[in-house]
């Protein structure tokens, strides 16, 4: 019988995967008699009932290690992280106890001198002893809604500070892995080494800084695309960014070799880090071709402007659908792996649970995204006001650029500058913005139901999803509801950790590393490698390099392409299709 299996730094916990329960008799309305019940059966089928929506039961001993690794993560600190708190916590303390005690006696303006002196070293020794605490307890603090919550972000990132020396001598961590023990999932999480160990750079602790860091990285990111755009039924655009190499020039590939398709996060696109490098790392390979999908309106450094006054929809499945299509027509023979970030990891999840078996993509990877959509905005928008508004300003100022040279198409949704800019919230924008675009005007909730990601039981493709309890976009409550997935589809694989942020695993002193990209990388060989009858030959390493080497050796004769860069010459050489 199939088991879940949670593989943690205490080693692997098996959990029988438990057979459905069938639920009692629907209650007959009525009194007593034939067709009918007593007060009392009518208590007992109701207790019947929420008997059988209880969670599955579970081998006594593995549960309780479920309930401490894997749903509440009481035992996610290490024993050396707890030994450290202690530690810092009684020095810290100590010394500034014995500074207050120590005043001196002597006159009286020396004296008081002296005790203000004191108390300011008590004050800021208690300080940095409940920042190293904030630092390195586990799960950490995910909201500043309130000024003591606020307080303690601050104090965790002096701790950050002060415990870099600690986070550069530690060995890491191991992350939870949560799959059903089959002969596949063996194999992949076999073939991917990088599994068994993750470090966070040292100095990028805190998850803010991280992704503020991020973004400064984004400014200097300089890979070259070719750019294709697609018009849809309705006349929007969506765009396909294709990967080429640092001269301008796309290297010559197979039609058989195997296509990464990135799906971009919020609103970004190929120069977006943590697309870019992923991108980067598969192309430089020499095996892979690599794309980017670019929303109607997205990406920020390198747009692809709206062309009608629809916005793109979360669950994104049509336009997602056109590109997939294209791409498989484009190459018949070539398979198909894609890698979805943030809002794209939700959309392409939604698009294989869609699609179960007809699926045209082979494999999938998730980053970082929700399971619930409503939930994780609501969320957000309590939590972190101003990222939240932050995020909204970014889909809205999209916008405002069509809007102000098509104001009578704007006027229909009554999207003009001035409201675009007034947004504040998330909510708002799904409210005033892509509820009413998508066919939802006032609606909401109905929106957010309609683009709410399909169950998914039908999928049927190997998933592997990346989560971390430090995302702080993505709450924890959203992270641990999907823990039991796996059970559901044996074709899961989560992948939990405690450290890094939302989109960002990186490893190495000057954080040149992407733990999930290399991941992903070692993922989609494994899974290019499985032949039909379960067996592995050489074809996504072994005979690939060798088609690379004999193309290095015969030159590069027919390449092209252009940069990021954009001239008129430039958009002249961009190809343009029409599907209906």
């Amino acid at each position: 019988m199939a088991a879940l299996v949670c593989r943690n730094a205490g080693g692997a916990t098996v959990v029988p995967r438990p057979r459905p329960r069938p639920r009692p008799a629907a209650k007959v309305p009525g009194g007593g008699g034939v067709g009918g019940r007593r007060e009392s059966d009518s208590r007992a089928a109701a207790d019947a009932d929420a008997e059988a929506h209880k969670s599955p039961p579970q081998h006594p001993r593995a549960s309780i290690t479920m309930s401490k690794l894997g749903r509440h993560y009481l035992a996610m600190c290490p024993v050396g992280d707890q030994h450290v708190v202690g530690i810092v916590l009684s020095i810290l303390g100590l010394m500034a106890t014995l500074a207050v005690l120590g005043i001196g006696i002597g006159e009286a303006s020396e004296a008081l001198e002296s005790i203000q002196i004191n108390w300011m070293f008590f004050l800021l020794g208690w300080g940095a002893a409940w920042g190293c605490y904030e630092s390195l307890k586990e799960p950490r603090r995910e909201s500043w809604a309130t000024w003591f919550e606020l307080i303690c972000i601050l104090l965790a990132f002096v701790g950050d500070i002060l415990l870099v020396p600690y986070y550069f001598l530690s060995n890491g961590e191991v992350p939870e892995l949560r799959y059903v023990n089959t002969a596949t999932n063996e194999r992949l999480i076999r073939m991917c080494p990088s599994l068994k160990s993750f470090k966070q750079t040292c100095w990028l602790q805190n998850p803010f800084f991280s992704f503020w860091v991020m973004v400064v990285r984004e400014r200097f990111w300089r890979d070259r695309y070719q750019r294709e755009y697609l018009i849809a039924q309705d006349g929007g655009r969506i765009a396909l960014d294709w990967y080429t190499h640092d001269d301008g020039l796309r290297p010559n590939l197979s039609d058989e070799t195997p296509i990464l398709l990135l799906i971009s996060t919020l609103v970004g696109g190929p120069m977006s880090y943590p697309n870019g490098k992923t991108l980067h790392q598969f192309a430089e390979t020499g095996r892979y071709r690599s794309v980017c999908y670019v929303k109607r309106g997205c990406g920020i450094q390198r747009p692809n402007p709206y062309v009608t006054s629809k916005f793109w929809c979360l669950s994104d499945y049509e336009d997602l659908t056109m590109a997939v299509d294209h791409i498989h027509e484009r190459y018949p023979h070539a398979p198909i792996v894609a890698v979805g970030v943030s809002t794209g990891g939700g959309q392409l999840r939604n698009y294989l649970a869609r699609t179960g078996k007809f699926s045209k993509i082979r494999a999938g990877i998730v980053v970082d995204a929700g399971y619930n959509w409503n939930a994780c905005v609501e969320s957000m928008d309590k939590r972190l006001p101003i990222m939240s508004h932050a995020m909204a300003q970014f889909i809205g100022n999209s916008m405002v650029e069509f809007s102000q040279l098509h104001p009578k198409e704007a006027a229909r949704f009554d999207l003009t500058p001035k409201k675009l800019r007034s947004i504040s919230t998330m909510h708002d924008m799904i409210l005033h913005c892509m509820a009413p675009t998508n066919g939802f005007p006032g609606k909401p909730l109905e929106y957010m139901h309609y683009s709410h990601p399909a169950d998914p039981g039908p999928l049927d493709r190997p998933l592997l999803q990346f989560f971390t309890m430090n995302d702080m976009i993505i709450c924890q409550d959203d992270i641990r509801s999907g823990e039991n997935y796996p059970i559901a589809n044996p074709n899961i694989i989560n992948v939990t950790t405690k450290r890094g942020t939302h989109v960002i695993r990186w490893e190495g002193f000057t954080a040149s590393k992407c733990w999930i990209s290399q991941v992903a990388l070692e993922f989609c060989d494994a899974i290019l490698g499985e032949t039909p009858n379960g067996k592995t030959d050489s074809f996504p390493v072994a005979r690939i390099e060798e088609e690379v080497k004999r193309q290095q050796k015969m030159g590069v004769t027919e390449c092209h392409g252009y940069g990021s860069s954009e001239d008129d010459s430039d958009k002249e050489n961009r190809s343009t299709k029409t599907v209906k």
